[in-house]
């Protein structure tokens, strides 16, 4: 049996020359890790994260040589604290972001605390709408988190050429309220949202990155930031953190993210507030999460995302829809001969399939002629179902049940009633968007699931786990499944293996 490596090799040896002056991604400016320009501490210079590691690089393990499992390529940027570097998986084959502290921090024990407290906050997630973590460790140049490529600009980029259409911004931003919902559930306040730390997808996917900031509520209190301290980017930042840091809660990332929705939807900068900007519609939704006093907002950012989406959800004119006039078209209302296929207005079909025998029934007829089919009854169940789906679409994709979403929207995209025409509309863009994310997510698996395969194979069960790790529940099918349960046996031979050579040892 060989020797479990570390998944990054062993080699004490450096990395290429990563203390060069990095030039700003110009080949390739469709990649961006946002600014990375979070301020340390507003308060105080960014001196103040001077000081020597102490016994902090214990947290790290090894030292690895970077070089051996990745080639480096460019810079994506570069912040007050770090630096970003496109590089390819030699292993797995595909594109990362390798974030590491830049030198004049690398032997700052407070920077480093902040680089793994990023690290091991989003090393606890997994939630389609946040970048991921795959690895961390240290080489010769000091620590770096390497972390999945967002193949998009940041939001504060897409801003440049002005706010977003109200659809859209309200689409981004539940998205992110189900990502900010699944960090508060494990206790991480982010303490940084604003545009720059948004990236988008080249699917126009929202990824919450640079968790840099980031409290996390454990028991170790010397994670915790000190009272009075001041962090964030003050545009951006809740009343109560403007004042002390250490006072920031989920309440104080909900009123960063409404802030950062004003800014998306109006074009400017949150600095000072007016309502009036506000579409009428999302205005009662925004400000209320913007209350200077916490205890007026939402109880949690779901509910805001959730407030958001109601606000905005199209109101029926009528107690029913499908309470149609014989004749009536029901795209544009006009009222036809009852013998007529198509309206004479817009054209649109006045017969659809009956759903119990399949014979054409007019649309303004709630029972079928043929079979007595209650043809209206069926339809409002579609209508709900379709109500039902489109407000759990953001969670669904957010925990990659992709392959739930599409079964669910195949009888929508078959339907052929005029009345469901808006659903279906809907239906087909969701789903052709769905369909390229999910695909994109199985080749991921199977990459993972190979680079596991081979890494079990060597022996090396540490890394075939971290692998099999970053392989989310639903997207594991039987084969994979099966992989991860030999993978966990194997781990659990060796460190049974570990504790009887341990006891022999003791007991010579």
């Amino acid at each position: 049996m060989s020797r479990d490596d570390d998944s990054l090799g062993s080699d004490v040896t450096r990395a290429g020359d990563l203390s060069e002056p990095w030039r700003r991604d110009t080949a390739h400016p469709e990649a961006s890790l946002g600014d990375l320009s979070t301020n340390a501490d507003i308060a105080g210079s960014i001196s103040d994260l001077g000081g020597g590691f102490d016994d902090a690089v214990d947290d790290v393990g090894e030292i690895v040589d970077l070089s051996k499992r990745y080639e480096l390529l460019d810079t994506l940027g570069r912040g007050g604290m770090g630096e970003v570097v496109r590089a390819r998986d030699r292993r797995l084959d595909r594109g990362v972001a390798i974030k590491r502290l830049r030198d004049e921090f690398g032997s700052s024990q407070k920077a480093f605390r902040r680089f793994l407290t990023e690290a091991k906050s989003v090393a606890a997630l997994n939630h389609f709408n946040i970048v991921q973590i795959h690895d961390f460790g240290q080489d010769a140049d000091g620590p770096f988190i390497v972390m999945e490529l967002v193949d998009g600009q940041s939001l504060a980029e897409r801003l440049e050429s002005g706010p977003l259409d109200l659809p859209e911004a309200i689409e981004l931003t539940t998205q992110l309220c189900d990502a900010l919902q699944a960090a508060h559930d494990r206790g991480i306040v982010h303490r940084d949202i604003k545009p720059a730390n948004i990236l988008l997808s080249s699917t126009g996917v929202p990824k919450l990155t640079d968790f840099g900031l980031a409290r996390q509520d454990t028991a170790d209190q010397s994670q915790h930031t000190q009272a009075g301290t001041v962090l964030g980017t003050l545009d951006f930042m809740s009343p109560e953190q403007r004042r002390d840091a250490s006072q920031a809660d989920a309440l104080s990332d909900q009123w960063s993210l409404a802030a950062t929705f004003y800014q998306l939807a109006t074009g400017e900068l949150p600095r000072v507030i007016d309502g009036s900007l506000l579409p009428e519609s999302v205005r009662e939704v925004v400000l209320r999460a913007l209350k200077t006093n916490p205890t007026d907002r939402f109880a949690t950012i779901r509910e805001c995302g959730q407030a958001l989406t109601s606000a905005t959800a199209p109101q029926s004119e009528t107690a029913d829809p499908l309470a149609l006039a014989d004749g009536q078209c029901p795209s544009c209302g006009v009222i036809n001969e009852t013998s007529r296929r198509f309206c004479k207005g817009c054209g649109g079909p006045l017969q659809s399939p009956c759903p119990g025998c399949s014979t054409p029934s007019a649309v303004w007829d709630r029972f079928c002629g043929s079979c007595g089919f209650d043809v209206h009854e069926r339809l409002h169940e579609q209508l709900a179902a379709a109500d039902t789906l489109r407000s759990e679409v953001s969670s669904l994709r957010a925990a990659y049940r992709h392959a739930d979403v599409l079964a669910r929207m195949e009888l929508l995209l078959s339907a052929e009633h005029p009345a469901l025409a808006a659903s279906r509309e809907w239906a087909a863009e969701t789903h052709e968007k769905l369909s390229t994310e999910y695909a994109t997510l199985q080749e991921q698996r199977n990459q993972l699931a190979a680079a596991a395969r081979e890494q079990l194979d060597q022996g090396k069960f540490s890394a075939a786990q971290k692998y099999m790790g970053q392989i989310p529940e639903p997207l594991r099918t039987e084969d994979v499944q099966a992989l991860a349960v030999e993978v966990a046996a194997k781990s659990d031979e060796v460190k049974q293996l570990g504790a009887v050579i341990q006891e022999a040892i003791k007991t010579r």
